[in-house]
């Protein structure tokens, strides 16, 4: 009997030291590299708001409209309940000879990842938009694809929509299943006004990890990222229907890109991955000469094809319908991630989803406090805005680099 409340006492020790490993690992965790020096005239690019950035980005479009022929802006706006200044903004520069190739630069579909998204798209402009590539390129430049987001700090549009889980050719998506979202509801959709310090929040990594440890870090993360369309109240939801931006950009995608004979359609995104890194991420590819088109523009570069553990494969991606509009041409699909949260890390994916599960919640529900607010609000900008100028310009630097070997492999 002694024995048994000895090993009864070690057990509870080690239960309590592996709890308060996890609750002050959670909330002490912190993804950031203090090494690496920031880059001022490279973050010059990057805007404060989003009536900033569409105005940088449309001042650009005009100046490239005096030097090449044909160059084309639009916008269109995006209905709103609240707000009638939101719109998304396009600048297509046409091949000024052959009409061989377009390269398409989508940013904001994600609202709040829009900083870092029209940021890249500047540096390209003023960067790889020399005369020489539009002899036979055509460029196709989307900004804020979802302006609500943008404008309002959101990942997903007014109506909780996830943009990149609302894009497919065929409707029959928004009847797609998620099992593992539906079995782990409690967790991803909490209920009531967030109160940051409730047990239940503090708890969170324990929580989470006993779903880890019944099911796995692969399936937490594939239930709650790879898209819903069932719950309008969850994260990630895909809607039962598109976006009305979704069915304006079509529009134009129908008009600009069937008259090219291979597409470069690259998405910008930030949050996922190893902080201050791009990753380059894809879902599984079925067709070999997509593939091989991707590894021969990419050369020598990691792509993640949505088969790794660190990452994770979404339904309604955006990149993906238009690869299925234009059966006629070579799509080449592509997401530049650049990453926040070293989310291979069990910390960094925690935090991750936890950050995603409590802005939902304010969002649909408020806030107990202005304090809790200001925690979630915080939060989302490191998630997906970082202030730090060091992140900025580390994206950005990687951005250059990986340009350079599109103008080198895509475009030249």
């Amino acid at each position: 009997m002694r024995y048994l409340k000895i090993l009864s006492v070690v057990l509870l020790v080690v239960i309590v030291a592996i709890v308060a490993y996890l609750v002050i690992g959670f909330k002490m965790f912190s993804a950031v590299d203090k090494s690496i020096e920031p880059d001022c005239a490279l973050n010059n690019y990057y805007s404060k708001t989003y009536n900033e950035a569409r105005e940088r980005f449309v001042e650009k479009a005009f100046s490239l409209s005096e030097k090449y022929s044909g160059v084309e802006i639009d916008k269109f706006s995006v209905p709103s309940k609240t707000d009638s200044l939101l719109f998304v903004d396009i600048c297509y520069i046409p091949a000024q000879g052959v009409n061989a190739k377009l390269l398409i630069l989508t940013s904001g579909i994600h609202g709040v990842e829009g900083f870092a998204g029209s940021a890249v798209q500047l540096l390209f402009a003023d960067r790889f938009m020399a005369e020489r590539m539009f002899d036979s390129v055509g460029v196709l430049l989307i900004h804020a694809l979802n302006p609500y987001g943008f404008k309002y700090c959101r990942k997903a549009t007014e109506n909780n929509v996830d943009l990149n889980r609302n894009c497919m050719v065929n409707t029959e998506l928004f009847n797609t299943k998620n099992n593992g979202f539906e079995m782990l509801y409690n967790l991803l959709t909490p209920a009531g006004k967030v109160d940051v310090m409730s047990l239940k929040n503090q708890l969170f990594p324990v929580i989470a990890i006993k779903s880890i440890v019944t099911h796995g870090m692969p399936v937490l993360r594939q239930a709650a990222l790879q898209g819903q369309y069932y719950f309008p109240e969850g994260i990630y939801y895909g809607g039962k229907k598109y976006e009305p931006q979704i069915d304006s950009v079509r529009q134009i995608l129908e008009r600009v890109v069937g008259i090219y004979d291979t597409v470069l359609n690259i998405d910008l995104h930030t949050g996922y991955g190893e902080w201050g890194r791009m990753h380059l991420f894809v879902n599984p590819i079925g067709d070999s000469v997509v593939e091989a088109g991707l590894k021969r523009v990419f050369a020598g570069e990691t792509i993640d094809w949505g088969s790794g553990t660190d990452f994770y494969t979404i339904n309604g991606a955006y990149v993906d319908m238009i690869s299925a509009m234009f059966g006629g041409a070579v799509v080449l699909p592509m997401f530049f991630e650049f990453g926040t949260m070293n989310s291979s890390t069990t910390f960094g994916s925690l935090r991750s989803i936890h950050t995603m599960i409590l802005e939902n919640q304010g969002f649909k529900n408020g806030c107990k406090s202005e304090k809790d607010k200001a925690n979630v609000e915080c939060n989302m900008n490191k998630l997906y805005n970082p202030e730090s100028a060091a992140w900025q310009s580390e994206t950005l630097r990687d951005a250059d680099k990986m340009f350079d070997k599109v103008f080198d492999n895509f475009i030249r």
